[in-house]
């Protein structure tokens, strides 16, 4: 068609930009072109995320994948790419407010994305969002099934309630679960010997500590 063949020929004249005279503004500038009458013609989709990328148009980068992800019906399909927009703004645009609304939208479509649980982790932290935080842990915790990776997570969440939100009773609770598989956890009962040289609870983290130390004689 004649459509077709015009789109063809700025296809042609856009590679020329970008690959024989090395102008890639002007080779995006012409595979813009091609979008505006087919907005999911796939060879200009393609260069143009890589030339996005390779001129650091991060804001560009970030609509054009979103493009691509509301043209996809089907959900396995959608999820690395919106991967590639939660990274995009993590690790280009430092925008860890960003990166967590795009791994929480992975998480809407598969909650049991283990690797967007473990970033959202990661960046709670860096934002000290404590609730939320505990919230990807106990989410971690639910789906991990090996015993040292369940145990480590749980001395993590009785941590982070005991240091940052301050919820003595459930953090005693959470190091006495830790304890009950790992008699031995070192980081554990030294923060229970820390709650006594404190007077943080003492009572109650002699009750758990001192049956434990027992049983290591």
């Amino acid at each position: 068609s004649e459509e077709s063949l015009a789109t063809q020929h700025r296809l042609r004249a856009a590679r020329l930009f970008e690959e024989t005279l090395q102008q890639p503004a002007n080779a995006i500038d012409v595979y813009q072109s091609v979008l505006v009458e087919d907005e999911a013609q796939l060879d200009a989709v393609d260069a143009l995320e890589r030339l996005y990328r390779l001129t650091e148009r991060w804001q560009d980068y970030l609509d054009l994948l979103e493009g691509k992800c509301e043209r996809l019906d089907n959900e396995g399909d959608k999820r690395p790419i919106l991967f590639q927009i939660a990274e995009t703004y993590e690790r280009e645009l430092n925008d860890l407010n960003g990166a967590v609304a795009a791994y929480e939208s992975i998480l809407e479509h598969n909650p049991e994305a283990m690797d967007a649980l473990r970033r959202l982790d990661s960046l709670y932290e860096l934002l000290e969002q404590w609730d939320e935080q505990l919230s990807v842990l106990q989410r971690q915790v639910a789906l991990i099934e090996e015993p040292d990776v369940q145990i480590n997570l749980k001395f993590r969440i009785a941590h982070l309630r005991d240091v940052r939100l301050l919820e003595l009773e459930e953090a005693l609770e959470g190091y006495a679960e830790v304890l009950e598989y790992e008699a031995s956890h070192e980081q554990c009962l030294s923060r229970l010997e820390g709650w006594v040289r404190e007077n943080r609870e003492p009572r109650g983290a002699l009750e758990v500590l001192v049956p434990r130390l027992e049983s290591l004689e």
